[in-house]
């Protein structure tokens, strides 16, 4: 997801802001560079109608995974959906389920925004007393021939510390 092979994986709750919520609208809070996962809720009875946030860092035109989970059920669910920064539409999926995967190319910019809010109710008007806990998640889609690549090359390694090893014993 991130560029930069010493690039570490963080996840960022939603809790530690100082208003303790993420904007309502887009493009929402830029996440520290390096976030990979957040943890966050809405609650419509609070005025908390949606969240936004912004991943930063990602490889332009890597193919990527955004996934989400939810644990609450006792409501239509959740909805996700992933914009380029600029605002364009990528791809949208419901929680309903418990859990949703976006799959795609990673903007030019390397910076995606998602938005996380009730899903509508079966009539298609807003839900008025929604509230959910979830959690986002992105990350690079390894390519066949770099899974090939690291296979072998964590094969070499172990070769090589398994002669040095042999060495030290004789």
């Amino acid at each position: 997801m991130v560029s930069g092979a010493g690039a570490l994986a963080s996840t960022f709750n939603e809790t530690s802001l100082p208003s303790g919520d993420f904007p309502n609208t887009a493009p929402g809070y830029l996440l520290p560079f390096g976030t990979t996962t957040v943890i966050g809720q809405v609650n419509v009875e609070v005025g908390d109608i949606a969240d936004f946030f912004e991943f930063q860092g990602l490889t332009p035109g890597s193919d990527i995974l955004v996934s989400g989970i939810t644990t609450d059920f006792d409501f239509d669910g959740l909805f996700m959906a992933a914009y380029t920064s600029g605002g364009t539409f990528l791809s949208g999926e419901s929680l309903e389920g418990g859990s949703a995967f976006l799959t795609g190319l990673a903007p030019g910019d390397g910076k995606l925004v998602i938005e996380v809010a009730p899903f509508p109710g079966a009539e298609g008007l807003p839900c008025e007393s929604c509230y959910g806990d979830y959690q986002v998640s992105v990350s690079n889609i390894p390519e066949p021939s770099a899974m090939a690549g690291t296979g072998l090359a964590m094969a070499a390694g172990a070769l090589a510390w398994r002669r040095k090893r042999a060495k030290e014993r004789n």
